[in-house]
């Protein structure tokens, strides 16, 4: 027994000498491993570079910049310190003017000519007052004149307008007060109101396609242009002047001379203005009012109105307004009427690229000012070679002999005959894939890649190349 305890002993003291052996060597074992993983993850991120090194880094960066000022401050002064600074940036920014000032000297000259300004052109002038037969600070519906005025309070309230739908009609008298309120009032609301109640009695009509309220008065074409040029508006009489003619006349209008106390522009009324021409010209088949030389008049006015960039914001409701007014003719009038209407277009402005805006205004997706436009750039390209073109082949003619490789060549003028080539060829059906009308523009659209570089120095030659590879890219997306 006795040896048997001893035994027991000894393994027991054997087991336990021998265990912290056994610990330390598995503690050292996952000690190296855990080293080695660190040492292959720091290897890892070394690799990458987070956002937080980079913080870091310019954290460094800054505090190292701050201590070297502050020792230069103390070893210097801090007032030379920032003399030297001053006279660093000075001398920087001389270098740098006298760069700008050779590679001036070094570039190719640009006279005004060459410089593409801006469209549009100054079309309002100042305000007239408006000679009217109403005065509209009387009301023959008011029995108390220290009341608001009943046809007023009507308006505002929409009772006039179900007083008019109840009746059947609407007198002269009624009409022209609130028409002339809509384009006279300085009331926002009271000219919304009017505007709203003239239209929506316009275009409302009955089951049997008449309409639901007869007006008694419409305004004539005479006087739609006297309300225009009371807004300030100055044109010359288009009518059926030659293109000559036309231009002399428009040369000779002058701005007239500022007064004090008058205003500057069209008012806001314009708007509503437009709105109740778009709905009436919108309502032939209820309402004749014009004839077919007043309306071709009315639509050069409209066009030229937006030539003024006071009114670009208008310049959606003058489309819409001109579509309308284009589809007011029927298609007899429409054929003899726009020959004329594209001749008085073409020759609103001297101007070559104001001539180019007014052909792009046309195009709105309509098929009658798709025909108007053609008509216009056709006539707008001959005039600029003086040449008489009709078709689509003697378009594509005029760039046949030009000669772009001349260091004085006029690519400003290239780049506006191209506008306008490029607005009647891809509208024009007969220009067939495969013709030898399209096989000579491709011809010449190649050219111009091959004469002008990219890197050409030459005033808008770049502009002109650009123009043919977007011309390019349309003429293969095309589906002919």
């Amino acid at each position: 027994m006795k040896d048997d305890d001893v035994g027991w002993m000894r393994l027991d003291d054997t087991l336990t000498l021998g265990t912290p052996t056994l610990v330390e060597t598995r503690s050292s074992s996952k000690t190296k491993t855990k080293a080695k993983a660190k040492a292959s993850t720091s290897r890892k991120r070394s690799n990458h570079i987070t956002l937080e090194d980079l913080w870091r880094e310019n954290k460094e960066r800054k505090s190292k910049q701050q201590r070297r000022s502050r020792v230069s401050q103390k070893a210097d002064g801090s007032s030379s310190g920032t003399d030297d600074a001053e006279e660093e940036e000075d001398d920087s920014v001389n270098k740098i003017k006298s760069q700008i000032t050779n590679l001036e000297k070094e570039s190719f000259p640009i006279d005004e000519k060459a410089s593409l300004q801006k469209w549009g052109e100054k079309v309002f002038y100042q305000q007239t007052p408006l000679e009217t037969s109403i005065d509209l600070s009387e009301d023959w519906l008011q029995s108390d004149p220290e009341k608001e005025p009943a046809t007023e309070g009507l308006l505002l309230r929409g009772l006039l307008h179900s007083l008019a739908i109840a009746e059947g009609r609407c007198d002269e008298r009624t009409i022209r007060r609130v028409f002339y309120q809509m384009i006279e009032s300085p009331n926002e609301l009271l000219e919304i109101a009017a505007c709203h109640f003239l239209c929506d009695l316009l275009t409302l009509q009955r089951a049997d396609c008449k309409p639901a309220c007869r007006f008694e008065w419409f305004p004539t074409s005479a006087e739609i242009m006297k309300i225009f040029r009371s807004y300030g508006y100055r044109r010359v009489s288009s009518g059926s002047v030659t293109s000559r003619s036309y231009i002399a006349a428009l040369k000779s209008v002058s701005e007239p001379a500022s007064k004090s106390g008058e205003l500057e522009g069209p008012p806001p009324n314009i708007r509503s203005f437009v709105t109740f021409l778009e709905s009436l010209f919108q309502t032939r088949h209820l309402h004749q009012t014009l004839s077919a030389s007043e309306a071709a008049d009315l639509v050069v006015t409209l066009v030229h109105c937006q030539m003024d960039r006071c009114l670009e914001a208008l310049n959606p409701s003058f489309q819409s307004c001109l579509t309308a007014l284009v589809h007011y003719f029927s298609e007899e009038e429409w054929a003899a009427s726009r020959l004329r209407i594209a001749t008085s277009l073409s020759c609103l402005s001297t101007d070559p690229l104001n001539q180019v805006w007014v052909a792009k205004t046309l195009h709105a997706g309509d098929s009658r000012l798709c025909a108007l436009q053609k008509s216009v750039v056709i006539l707008l390209l001959g005039r600029s070679v003086q040449r008489d073109l009709k078709t689509e082949a003697d378009v594509v003619s005029v760039f046949k002999s030009q000669d772009m490789k001349r260091r004085n060549y006029d690519f400003l003028n290239l780049y506006l005959q191209l506008t306008l080539a490029d607005m009647y060829l891809w509208s024009e059906p007969r220009l067939k894939k495969g013709g030898f009308v399209h096989g000579d523009w491709i011809d010449f659209m190649k050219r111009v890649t091959a004469c002008v570089p990219g890197s050409d120095e030459r005033p808008h030659a770049t502009k002109v190349r650009s123009s043919m590879a977007s011309s390019a890219a349309h003429q293969r997306t095309k589906i002919w």
